[in-house]
């Protein structure tokens, strides 16, 4: 899965709101790390 990559197509132009929205997209994109680590782990000890 591909993670979220802000553009500026998403920007409301109030930059407040902008880099809360970058934020939460940094947050989106730490727990697709965490999940997708806990998944390698899981498949490796299945094996």
């Amino acid at each position: 899965m591909n993670k979220f990559v802000w553009t500026n197509e998403y920007s409301l132009g109030v930059g407040v709101i902008d880099d809360q929205h970058k934020h939460f997209f940094e947050i989106v994109n730490q727990i697709y790390d965490l999940l997708e680590k806990k998944n390698t782990n899981v498949k490796k000890s299945k094996k």
